[in-house]
């Protein structure tokens, strides 16, 4: 009989414990350096808030991994980091961090979440943080799968409860899930099922990882599975840097000019209509753009060029640029004679 569906964020994971003691010593040790890496997803759905989980992955690009069904789609989401609490450990209350988003912003422990690579199948996704706390921690992925034998580390923040949550597990297995809605390999391991921990790591004992937590159930409900570490790689790899800038027309006309990308690359045409908005974007390592266009009603080709510097933004599988959230814009416009066209940043 084939998995019955997930229910959507709210359906996962782990029996965490209530207290900090009930940890082991290793365990502490890796909740203590693990923790500044750990981040609270909320997502606005219409009038509708759910909440998840998610982990740093990489601190130098920003990019951090949840699961799909904890960011659904949305181009953005919220992003909190722990906020330490002066006392050597951090805030957990969730209304510290919904009540003072603006403080906690200027101090680099809040940032808006810009999707960058999604895939359903997988339930994963992962979203780009333009700033991040100092220090943030940055999660390993695991070069090998645990055994039976292993005791397993999650970390997460369960739904009505303080934040930045551990629990342990056991009986790890990998299998391969496949439902209506996934298909992916995946850690099914020992341990009850709470709902707001979507989305967070999986730890071995070295502090790596080995899966991210997706979603609970089984018998008694004591059955936690997460996507395997090595579909997080791949979702991961897919995101490269992308540069992008949109060229507006507010004219009544039809404009036509060109573009290349780098000093060695071939123009190509293109237009963009009355009032209408063209975004331009590559994954690249660094290609400069360029545009020319006629930039007179006079005869012959007047031709007016530009070096053009773009936004760069982290970009994946299934994300494409947009002009609101990732463009460096730009706008044509005339003179008051209506004779020389001109480009200009927006």
């Amino acid at each position: 009989m084939p998995a019955p569906r997930v229910a959507p964020v709210l359906a996962v994971l782990a029996l965490f414990c209530s207290v900090a003691p009930c940890r082991a010593d290793d365990s502490d040790d890796i909740y203590r350096r693990a923790v500044p890496g750990l981040v609270w997803i909320r997502n606005h759905i219409g009038n509708t808030v759910s909440s998840g989980s998610g982990f740093v992955v990489d601190a130098d690009r920003g990019l951090v991994v949840t699961n799909h069904h904890v960011a659904q789609r949305e181009k953005t989401v919220d992003v909190f980091f722990p906020a330490p609490d002066g006392k050597g450990s951090w805030m957990t209350k969730p209304s510290y961090y919904t009540d003072n988003v603006k403080a906690l912003g200027n101090a680099g422990y809040y940032s808006v979440g810009y999707l960058a690579a999604y895939d359903p199948a997988l339930d994963l996704a992962v979203v780009h943080v333009r700033q991040k706390p100092k220090g943030v921690h940055e999660y390993k992925l695991a070069d090998k799968d645990p055994v039976k034998a292993d005791t397993l580390h999650l970390l997460g923040n369960p739904a009505g409860r303080d934040l930045w949550r551990y629990a342990a597990a056991i009986e790890p297995k990998i299998v391969r899930l496949r439902t209506d809605a996934y298909d992916y390999r995946a850690l099914e391991m020992s341990s009850s099922a709470f709902g707001g921990n979507s989305g967070g790591p999986v730890l071995n004992s070295a502090g790596k990882v080995v899966g991210v937590l997706s979603r609970g159930g089984g018998d008694g409900g004591k059955l936690a599975i997460a996507v395997h570490r090595d579909e997080v790689q791949a979702l991961v790899n897919s995101i490269a840097r992308t540069d992008v800038f949109s060229i507006e027309n507010p004219t009544r006309g039809v404009l036509k000019y060109q573009i290349k990308w780098g000093d060695n690359a071939d123009w190509v045409n293109h237009t963009v209509d009355a009032n209408m908005v063209r975004t331009h974007w590559l994954r690249t390592d660094s290609a400069t753009p360029y545009i020319r266009f006629d930039n007179s009603t006079a005869d012959g080709f007047q031709e007016k060029s530009y070096r053009l510097p773009t936004y760069s933004s982290s970009l994946g599988k299934n994300v494409n640029p947009t002009v609101a959230d990732h463009a460096r814009q730009y706008v044509f416009g005339w003179d008051a004679a209506g004779t020389t066209l001109d480009l200009k940043a927006k």
